[in-house]
């Protein structure tokens, strides 16, 4: 865009600055007028489609896309090339604890396929079975990408809880566990009631040692 008696880039400065390493002199451009809205807003545009941003800073470009360009959620997720579901769920991560936030910033934790991409690292280093823990939320996208993972080895197992709805079509999947919360849930009411600790109740160590036991070329 032109400002003045200079050229101003909008979208592409690092392309433009690889050629700039490279000697090379001359690029294609595009000369197009924008607002100053308009530059803000292809700016940041072009800054979520970077690879290295981390989920955390993805949710809050596309809430700043909503709230300060007043678009809808189906048009930001046309302008950054993806699903208004993948969109959805991204934003939903601002509604975690700060703390949360920080430990999916910190890579502590994982989001939504990144999971799935995480369990493939952790086979290639030799793991010899990977169980997968997720919610309702990582199935929104469809089952396309786990069932590629299990027929390849990846995971193992996909263990969600039963205390969200879960699509009849996961529960046919071979690799699909359901961990019945109801007991758990039921056993921490009884202890506060009765005024006691629920600090053991709330550290599975011990149980889930008991259930690989249990479990041991079952599961």
């Amino acid at each position: 865009a032109k400002k003045d008696n200079y050229y101003q880039i909008i979208a592409g400065e690092r392309r433009w600055r690889a050629a700039k390493l490279a000697g090379v002199k001359e690029v294609p451009v595009i000369e197009k007028e924008y607002t100053d809205q308009e530059i803000l807003e292809i700016g940041l545009i072009e800054n979520i489609q970077r690879e290295n941003l981390n989920p955390i800073e993805e949710a809050i470009a596309y809430k700043r896309l909503l709230e300060e360009f007043n678009l809808k959620q189906d048009e930001v997720a046309e302008r950054v090339s993806k699903s208004r579901t993948a969109v959805t769920n991204s934003m939903r991560l601002l509604k975690l604890s700060d703390k949360v936030q920080h430990m999916i910033i910190d890579d502590m934790i994982s989001s939504g396929e990144s999971m799935l991409d995480v369990a493939k690292q952790i086979k290639d280093r030799g793991a010899n079975r990977v169980f997968v823990c997720t919610t309702f939320g990582l199935f929104t996208d469809g089952f396309e990408k786990f069932d590629e993972y299990y027929e390849k080895g990846y995971i193992d197992r996909v263990i969600t809880t039963n205390l969200t709805y879960l699509p009849a079509e996961a529960k046919e999947k071979p690799y699909f566990l359901i961990a019945d919360m109801s007991k758990f849930i039921a056993l921490i009411i009884d202890s506060m009631n009765h005024d006691i600790s629920i600090g053991k109740v709330m550290d599975p160590t011990e149980k889930i040692h008991r259930l690989l036991e249990k479990h041991n070329g079952t599961l």
